[in-house]
């Protein structure tokens, strides 16, 4: 009976180990699945990120296109500016000499067509010209 007793124990090892091998593979196998899983949805992922990275890469070429235009623009309105405010300081320091000239000439005429009539406004800045009289003035 020992003999019949060794190939039985031996034939539960044997039973055992295949049950083990079987769970190992088994597992080895759940293991590989999710593995394969977790590739896939990083791969997924991978591609979603590479598609943002593309859209958004885009939209800063935009942003940067608009800027420089953005930025052109602000240096052409400051060159137009610059050119007015010296068309204007131009204009202020002729008018100042044309006044300056008025004062003095109105200074050495006599002193009845100096002041003016009564009802009058005075001659110079306060009285407007309108856009005919003044064209009229520079035909002439």
């Amino acid at each position: 009976m020992s003999a019949d007793s060794d190939w039985s124990a031996s034939l539960d090892l044997v039973r055992q180990a295949a049950t083990a091998m079987r769970k190992s593979a088994e597992r080895v196998q759940e293991v590989e699945t999710r593995a394969q899983a977790v590739i896939e949805r990083a791969m997924r992922e991978i591609q979603n990120a590479h598609a943002r990275i593309e859209v958004l890469e885009e939209r800063l070429s935009a942003a940067e296109a608009r800027e420089r235009k953005s930025e052109e623009r602000a240096a052409e309105a400051e060159e137009w500016l610059r050119r007015i405010h010296e068309a204007v300081a131009q204009g202020c320091s002729r008018t100042s000499r044309s006044l300056l000239l008025n004062d003095v000439s109105a200074s050495h005429r006599s002193p009845t067509r100096a002041e003016p009539a009564e009802g009058r406004k005075p001659a110079g800045l306060f009285r407007r010209k309108t856009l005919p009289a003044r064209r009229e003035e520079a035909a002439q």
